[in-house]
């Protein structure tokens, strides 16, 4: 860009006067780069030369601003160019919906809507697509619904997108039967839906303990050629190990990966942290063995999840070396890990190291939660405060 900035200048030095393609690509290549205050230095520049900036400018800027979370600006903006003579098309209108429903701001999308179709410009199914995912967001399930009525009724058609759009905002409201009759539908019009589509539905389900449902329609996705992925088996794999099946959990792990699915930290964590809670500490060692043979890096939750596992099996020695190694790694432990590890020495009767790590936490910036501060009441109010100096 800096580049491309000196040719622009050198343009004017010679009197190869820069006209608005020249500034448009430019303002392009900022917004790129999300310099959008030095776009808009240019858009300045432009008007001063006496060069009005056309739709594709105001288009990219509001864009870039949008995204960049101006909103404010983005719709000065929009104004600027109407009173310059400049009509907004329909993608200068998707730059501010997509912009203005992000930041949840709905009743401006509606004037917003109100607005363009006043003059005189269709919205196109990317929009609505915007607008009806913005409301089943803001669990407006019913509104979301009234627009795809009003999408049908100009004669546009549902595509894979608006579909799996209402099945989420459907499935956040609970309404999981409704869910699946729309996915039926998609089917019986010829409208495929995808792995989001089934992914969204098995998550759901096994949330609201359906598993005969989810796992009918994790059979279902493969039947009708969709491959399942890592967050499929996630969803499943996390239902099997919060309800204690955990054979059941570790061939399902074995069936994930004879059908090419890799499982990543996430599944490995949530298997780990089960394996501990029942006790099979040496499998949830050979667990991490693997994940570590294979060059996944634990993060924070996979080494809470083991120092917990520790600790509640009077461990503390071993917590305290992973302790240390999260240290040597570069993953610094978290108010988690030290508020585990406090609650840990209390439940193995060492008050001593319990307070030194209370202080440790507070030189670290953490503080002790509801549960730690509880238990560290309800034992130290039996016991002499100078028992216990570091």
């Amino acid at each position: 860009m800096d580049k491309a900035r000196e040719v622009c200048d050198l343009m004017v030095q010679t009197h190869c006067h820069p006209n608005v393609v020249t500034y448009s690509t430019l303002i392009n290549g900022y917004v790129k780069l999300k310099s959008i205050d030095k776009a808009l230095d240019v858009l300045q520049e432009m008007l001063k030369q006496g060069i009005a900036p056309n739709v594709v400018v105001y288009c990219t800027l509001i864009d870039g601003l949008c995204k960049s979370g101006r909103i404010p600006m983005a719709l000065h903006l929009f104004n600027d160019m109407q009173i310059y003579g400049i009509k907004p098309n329909v993608c200068t209108y998707g730059a501010l919906f997509d912009g203005v429903c992000k930041n949840a701001q709905l009743d401006e999308a509606k004037a917003l809507l109100k607005h363009m179709e006043s003059n005189g410009v269709a919205p196109n199914i990317v929009i609505y697509n915007i607008l009806i995912d913005s409301l089943c967001e803001a669990g407006r399930i019913k509104d979301a619904k009234n627009l795809v009525f009003v999408l049908v009724s100009r004669g546009m058609v549902p595509d894979h997108i608006i579909y799996t759009t209402m099945i989420k905002g459907y499935c956040k409201e609970g309404c999981m039967n409704t869910a699946i009759e729309l996915l039926n539908k998609m089917k019986q019009i010829g409208c495929s839906p995808n792995i989001v589509t089934y992914n969204t539905l098995i998550d759901r389900l096994c949330k609201y303990n359906r598993i005969p449902m989810a796992r009918q329609l994790f059979n279902d996705m493969q039947i009708y050629g969709i491959k399942p992925d890592v967050c499929t088996y996630g969803s499943l794999l996390d239902w099997l190990c919060k309800n204690a099946q955990l054979d059941e959990a570790k061939a399902f792990l074995k069936e994930m990966e004879s059908n090419g699915v890799a499982p990543n930290i996430v599944i490995y964590t949530i298997l780990i942290d089960s394996l501990y809670k029942a006790g099979q500490v040496k499998d949830a060692e050979n667990l991490v063995s693997v994940l570590l043979s294979r060059g996944m890096v634990p993060n924070h939750i996979t080494y809470n999840t083991m120092i917990k596992g520790y600790c509640k099996r009077g461990l503390m020695n071993t917590a305290m070396e992973l302790l240390n190694k999260m240290k040597q790694v570069g993953c610094p432990p978290d108010d988690f890990t030290y508020n585990t590890i406090i609650r840990g020495f209390i439940f193995n009767g060492d008050l001593r190291n319990a307070l030194c790590f209370c202080d440790i936490m507070v030189n670290e910036g953490f503080e002790a939660d509801a549960d730690t501060l509880s238990l560290l009441r309800n034992h130290l109010s039996h016991y002499k405060p100078e028992s216990f100096s570091c």
